[in-house]
C-alpha cells in the first residue's frame, strides 16, 4: 500500500484548521444565543479543550497505526517537521518583505 506522508501531514494541518474554524463557529452562535455572557464561555472552555485534546489524540493514534502496518520509520515524521519549518519560515519571510 502507498501512504504519501507529505500529503497526509498537510491534510491533517488543513483538518487541524477546519476543527477550528468549526469551533469558532459553535462557540460564537453558543454565545449569541446567551446574549455574550462571559461566564457561558468560561463554561464553554472545557468542552472546546476536549474537543480539541480528542482530535489530538485521535490524530497521533492514527498516525501510529499507519506508521506501524505500512512499515514507515518514525524518522519520517522528523523530516516532516524539518520540511513545516522551512515552509512556514518562507512564508514568515515572504509575508514581512511584502508588508
Amino acid at each position: 500500500m502507498y501512504y504519501d506522508e507529505k500529503n497526509a501531514c498537510f491534510s491533517d494541518v488543513r483538518e487541524r484548521f477546519h476543527y477550528v474554524i468549526l469551533l469558532s463557529i459553535v462557540v460564537m452562535r453558543n454565545m449569541k444565543g446567551l446574549n455574550w455572557s462571559m461566564e457561558h464561555f468560561v463554561d464553554m472552555i472545557p468542552d472546546i479543550a476536549l474537543v480539541i485534546i480528542g482530535e489530538f489524540i485521535v490524530d497521533w493514534l492514527k498516525h501510529a497505526f499507519i506508521t506501524k502496518f505500512n512499515e514507515i520509520p518514525a524518522a519520517v515524521y522528523r523530516g516532516l517537521s524539518c520540511c513545516l519549518f522551512i515552509i512556514f519560515k518562507y512564508l514568515r519571510f515572504y509575508n514581512n518583505n511584502c508588508i
